[in-house]
């Protein structure tokens, strides 16, 4: 498996917009070649973080363009661009859980 973690700054005004725009977003983003998961967390400060597991590397990279162009539907939202890490180690710790 294969991750990246992406940090973000959203305009504090508009963070409970953030819920709405992502859901509105998830067919696509279930759609990515190799996602495994990808969820998405912030604060009250606009503060927030998205982390994608994919299959691979490979299909992490086969997904980017793809990924770059479904989030970039969040940019209206978004004070600065996003800064991006990559890990190639993921264990799951907990069984997988979906949303209340």
């Amino acid at each position: 498996m294969f991750a990246r973690m992406a940090t973000f700054q959203c305009n504090p005004e508009q963070v409970d917009e953030l819920k709405t725009k992502i859901e509105s977003l998830m067919p696509e983003i279930n759609s990515l070649p190799g996602i495994i998961n990808m969820s998405c967390m912030w604060r009250k400060n606009g503060q927030g973080v998205v982390i994608s597991i994919y299959r691979s590397q490979r299909t992490s990279i086969i997904a980017a363009p793809k990924a770059l162009a479904i989030l970039g539907g969040l940019s209206e939202l978004l004070n600065t661009t996003p800064k991006t890490e990559t890990f190639e180690n993921v264990v799951f710790i907990t069984p997988n859980c979906h949303s209340q």
